[in-house]
């Protein structure tokens, strides 16, 4: 960018003076048509003209954000400078290693994982029965160390989140308690009841009934059960089908009913977005090619 001074005749050549690096074009000289004096002062902005390729090749040359980005996680940083590093022989052996010291420490836990499950109740031993709690407490690695905790004692729907110690602190209060929500299970149950219609797609209907008993087959769910068979202060959730990939996925609103209005949680769960995907394959791709690959 360069400086005129003001009071140049019209027709003038003037010089343009940059202000830092270097000129790409040398001897560049504009012509002014229009007079320019200090009782009427203009801004002018310049610029040089590139051909699309010339600016490509410039383009490339300019400092750019990925290369000192930092939102990787050392963990994933040190496994592209592994893989970039390390032979196929290398990588397998390791992996292999490692999987060999796992199922060791399976088969020297297997008292602990009986007397885990023996402690729980039968719904959510038969639900948790091919879960391997004890290995993954005595993991290594990993911030949050009540998870194992956690998943043994099982996940209230109301009341308390548990903290992991490892998400970013947010805390959102409940709104109701949970004797609200009892008190007045039995009018807003009545009122879900009646505003739950067909999704208006007869398959997906019928694909939700189909997975519905599916899980009571599995013993995640106990039902049907009639209405009037509900004991006072039961707190009704609707489910609705979302068609995903082919299949048909139950979700639950728990909204709706209040059930979530119940709940004080601490943190906030967070999800990478495409910038952190582009950053891994960008970081990999200077790992490999540092090493020439």
């Amino acid at each position: 960018m360069g400086d005129l001074n003001a009071g140049s005749s019209a027709g003038e050549e003037v010089p343009l003076a940059y202000n830092r690096g270097e000129c790409p074009c040398s001897n560049v000289q504009f012509i002014l048509e229009q007079r320019q004096t200090t009782e009427n002062c203009t801004d002018w902005v310049f610029g040089v003209c590139w051909s699309p390729e010339n600016f490509l090749k410039k383009a490339v040359l300019v400092w750019h954000l990925f290369k000192e980005f930092s939102g990787l996680l050392p963990e994933a940083k040190l496994a592209c400078e592994k893989l970039a590093s390390w032979s196929y022989e290398d990588l397998v052996n390791w992996r292999c290693k490692k999987l060999g010291e796992w199922l060791r420490l399976v088969k020297s836990l297997q008292a602990e994982e009986v007397e885990i499950k023996n402690r729980m109740p039968s719904a959510r031993k038969h639900i948790l029965e091919k879960k391997r709690i004890a290995l993954m407490r005595h993991l290594k690695g990993y911030d949050d160390h009540t998870l194992a905790d956690d998943i043994e004692r099982g996940f209230s729907l109301v009341g308390d989140r548990p903290m992991s110690s490892v998400l970013p602190p947010k805390l959102v209060p409940a709104t109701i308690s949970e004797e609200d929500l009892h008190r007045h299970s039995d009018k807003a149950s009545k009122a879900l009841r009646y505003m739950t219609r067909s999704s208006g797609d007869d398959e997906l209907d019928q694909g939700l009934w189909t997975k519905i008993l599916s899980e009571v087959d599995e013993g995640w769910m106990l039902g049907p059960l009639p209405w009037d068979d509900l004991p006072m202060g039961a707190a009704v959730s609707r489910r609705f089908p979302l068609p995903q990939s082919g299949k048909v996925r139950p979700i639950d609103d728990l909204s709706q009913g209040q059930v979530n209005s119940t709940v004080n949680t601490y943190e906030q769960a967070t999800v990478d977005g495409p910038d952190v995907i582009c950053s891994y394959a960008t970081y990999l791709m200077r790992c490999l090619e540092e090493r020439g690959l």
